[in-house]
């Protein structure tokens, strides 16, 4: 394993910790996948 994927799988884990800690509104509040995909590609 190379230290780029190393640090790439520390920063989704910790990403995975700190979401398993927002309330309920938080989620709601959070964008889904697919708005997330067509604001960063376009339609």
């Amino acid at each position: 394993m190379t230290k780029e994927r190393a640090e790439e799988l520390i920063e989704v884990f910790t990403d995975a910790d700190r979401r398993a800690g927002l309330t309920e509104a938080e989620i709601n509040a959070c964008p889904a996948i697919d708005e997330v995909l067509e604001a960063v590609h376009g339609a």
